[in-house]
């Protein structure tokens, strides 16, 4: 007798309208938190878009290439650029990190024109300092070779 009572009280019409309701406001919270980290994320990363000239870090005169930033979606940037002084075209990808302030990571590839064996590909770990400068560390691994290197990413206004 006390089970069909406990059973009764338990599936209730009230308790499953309160089940429901609590479920609803839940999902509801969780779409708006996420909504307000999506437009947190593009306010914060979208000034970083745009034109940047890379410089050695160790030599400031020496300038390497040019690099276009685009934001894709949230936290994430495209990286499209050429280098000074090869004929070479650069592909990648940012992450910037969730849980790090301002550091980020990706990849990276380089293709030389029209040479074979010519491609190489590396890792970015990239720091955020201002709008007007990125810290890079670049992993370089192809065509024979591993290096590494650290550049300065100055921003410019190209067109």
């Amino acid at each position: 007798m006390w089970i069909n009572y406990f059973f009764n009280q338990l599936f209730s019409v009230q308790n499953l309208i309160a089940a429901l309701t609590g479920s609803f406001i839940g999902f509801v919270w969780w779409l708006f938190s996420e909504l307000r980290k999506k437009i947190a994320n593009r306010i914060k990363y979208s000034k970083y878009e745009g034109y940047y000239q890379c410089y050695l870090k160790t030599d400031l005169s020496r300038h390497e290439f040019d690099i276009s930033l685009k934001r894709k979606n949230g936290n994430k940037f495209k990286v499209n650029g050429k280098s000074i002084s090869h004929n070479e075209i650069i592909i990648g990808f940012i992450e910037m990190s969730i849980s790090i302030k301002n550091y980020g990571t990706g990849y990276y590839y380089h293709i030389n024109n029209g040479e074979e064996n010519s491609q190489r590909f590396g890792f970015y770990e990239i720091q955020l300092t201002n709008e007007d400068k990125i810290f890079v560390h670049q992993n370089i691994k192809g065509a024979g070779k591993e290096d590494s290197a650290a550049y300065v990413w100055k921003k410019v206004n190209y067109p």
